[in-house]
């Protein structure tokens, strides 16, 4: 680049006729245009430093920026990776790779990132500034929106949207079995229905996703005065899941519980029913809720 003009003289070239305006450049400096003056050297990054743009300023070396930063890229059958490396392995115990994300403080909004297919759903991970720095996974732009995953500082787990629900019995139920009658068990009262898939008026869980389901019955019976065989079942669409007593004859009341492991597509159900035989008649009553006793319920929940 010339730094002398055409008569061999020691004064630089003016930037107006095409020099630097500059005797000497620094050495690995960056330049910088200066409108007429002369070229701006700008003083040597250090080692792992970028140069970060200022708005109506000279740009300058630094290892952080203030305001936003994008990549785009629309180049078709490619893959944009950002990666954070080190891979030095000298066992130095401050030798590490990570990625912090930092907020001002309680009052502001939350660190999270998220992660976005165009016209789906977006997810997002990260800490809720607002519910007491519990790390959440939602499926939403903002965090303590449709709340997946939820950890507390102290480390419980909950997950709110998981499918479980326990149902009773409210009321008596007269003469349902007894004569080899099967009778499907409708706990009518919902305690919990977490995802909203149980229906209270038919007593039919129905699976919204396949999986591996817990699910418990207990159905309590009266009014039983002879030897009986009593069976307690849930019912899937796949499978049917029973448990068997022999009852001596006798009048008592009966409590039979069963519980399973149910493998359940989506969209199939389960349902609890009892059948007892021995009776000359269909005579035996299902028992509702007692004062606080929860004598007859159906109950289940997503394992995995």
């Amino acid at each position: 680049m010339a730094t002398k003009n055409a008569i061999n003289s020691n004064i630089p070239i003016e930037v107006s006729k095409g020099g630097t305006g500059n005797a000497t450049l620094l050495d690995n400096g960056v330049l910088v245009g200066s409108g007429t003056a002369a070229i701006t050297p700008l003083a040597v990054g250090s080692t792992g430093e970028l140069l970060v743009g200022a708005s109506a300023a000279d740009p300058a070396f630094g290892t952080s920026a203030t305001g936003d930063f994008t990549f785009t890229s629309s180049t078709a059958s490619q893959t944009r990776i950002l990666t954070v490396s080190n891979t030095d392995n000298t066992g130095a115990a401050t030798s590490a790779a990570r990625l912090d994300l930092t907020v001002g403080g309680a009052n502001v909004a939350d660190p999270q990132t998220s992660y976005i297919v165009t016209g789906q759903t977006t997810w997002s991970a990260g800490i809720d500034n607002s519910d007491s720095d519990k790390y959440k996974l939602s499926a939403s732009a903002a965090l303590g929106t449709t709340d997946v995953f939820v950890a507390t500082t102290a480390g419980e787990v909950t997950m709110p949207l998981q499918p479980a629900f326990l149902a009773i019995r409210s009321t008596q139920v007269a003469d349902v079995t007894g004569n080899g009658a099967t009778y499907t068990v409708i706990c009518n009262s919902v305690i919990f229905d977490q995802n909203s898939d149980y229906a209270n008026g038919t007593g039919i869980f129905t699976a919204p996703v396949t999986g591996r389901y817990a699910l418990q019955g207990r159905a309590y019976l009266s009014d039983c005065a002879t030897a009986a065989l009593i069976q307690v079942q849930i019912v899937t669409s796949n499978a049917t899941y029973r448990t068997f007593q022999n009852r001596a004859g006798s009048a008592q009341d009966i409590a039979h519980e069963i519980s399973v492991f149910a493998d359940m597509d989506a969209s199939d159900t389960a349902t609890l029913t009892v059948r007892v035989t021995g009776e000359a008649g269909n005579t035996l009553d299902l028992e509702g809720t007692s004062g606080s006793d929860e004598l007859t319920t159906f109950s289940g929940s997503l394992i995995c």
